[in-house]
């Protein structure tokens, strides 16, 4: 049982993402945890992934900011919900918090995750929408086709699953009843599946109003184009397989339903696409018209790319998309 007004947490921040984000971005958020966890009683440990990526001068100006934090280097090359995966084994907080280095973290996040399971005891998972700046034709296109949600904010604690990987905390005993078997190689579309079998066994997500939670935005239009890639293939893949009694993905449909997954998936993000740029151009406080329009080529082909990615998504005969 969770302690629900003081309960004990441990929190993992994966490096993952230094290929698309700088050390910088990882000692940042690392000094956020340690900045906002002062003044919250209960924390266990911080767990912070590595891998061969970073150098040992690196690896001692962790050490330097969070003295007291356990680092697991991450063998092989796992898929990012499985790296994230690797540090459960170091938590013994009775709420695990998952956290990434290309976020930032406002003020409070952290607390506010945590005080979901005081607010409502019946919740297994607490987590916040995120957004990204706006400001410029690529952030716009990367906000409207669906890396991260930008616009869709709400007032009070709403019940769902649209939660993101990097802004989450989770009962460390349902975590444990519900960790997939690993498996080698680089795919998209295993957290996708992991929560929809989350959402099927009946716990409940929360979702909290009003936290500041920014992700990174592309560099450039090629990681631009890798993020569209891998967002398809997560989505395509959720409505394609599942996660049965013994905790493996298996697959679901068959060739007819894997079809309708394709049509329903791309009539989804178009429609959503269409709604979220109408949102923005209506928006009083955003970014200028010219903006918008010149993000529309972009926009269409990363529609493109998601049509194309989610067809060899429903013609192969892999559990995910292999990248």
């Amino acid at each position: 049982m969770v302690n629900q007004m003081n309960p004990t947490y441990s929190i993992i921040l994966e490096s993952a993402n230094l290929g698309m984000s700088g050390f910088e971005s990882l000692m940042g958020v690392l000094n956020t945890i340690e900045a906002q966890t002062k003044t919250i009683p209960g924390r266990r440990e911080t767990v912070v992934l590595i891998d061969d990526r970073l150098s040992t001068e690196q690896v001692s100006m962790i050490k330097d900011v969070s003295p007291q934090a356990i680092l697991h280097k991450v063998e092989g090359q796992p898929s990012y919900f499985f790296y994230k995966m690797e540090g459960v084994p170091y938590c013994t907080g009775e709420v695990v918090l998952f956290l990434d280095m290309d976020v930032f973290y406002g003020e409070g996040v952290i607390k506010t995750l945590l005080s979901t399971f005081a607010d409502i005891p019946e919740a297994s998972i607490s987590a916040s929408q995120i957004g990204c700046a706006t400001s410029s034709p690529v952030e716009i296109a990367m906000s409207r086709t669906g890396r991260v949600k930008t616009g869709y904010g709400h007032d009070t604690i709403v019940e769902n699953f649209n939660f993101k990987m990097n802004s989450f905390a989770i009962k460390r005993e349902v975590l444990l009843n519900n960790i997939p078997k690993r498996i080698e190689g680089f795919f998209r579309g295993d957290s996708m599946m992991w929560k929809k079998a989350l959402e099927e066994r009946g716990y409940r997500s929360f979702m909290q109003p009003g936290l500041v939670i920014m992700h990174e935005i592309p560099s450039s239009l090629w990681e631009n184009f890798v993020r569209i890639i891998t967002y398809s293939a997560d989505r395509i893949a959720r409505s394609q397989y599942f996660l049965n009694e013994d905790n493996e993905f298996k697959y679901r449909f068959n060739l007819s339903k894997r079809v309708w997954s394709f049509i329903h998936f791309n009539k989804y993000n178009l429609g959503k696409t269409i709604k979220s740029i109408k949102y923005l151009w209506q928006k009083d406080k955003g970014p200028s018209k010219i903006k918008i329009l010149a993000s529309l080529p972009i926009i269409m082909f990363n529609l493109l790319t998601s049509v194309l990615v989610s067809l060899a998504c429903i013609i192969s005969n892999k559990p995910f998309i292999e990248l």
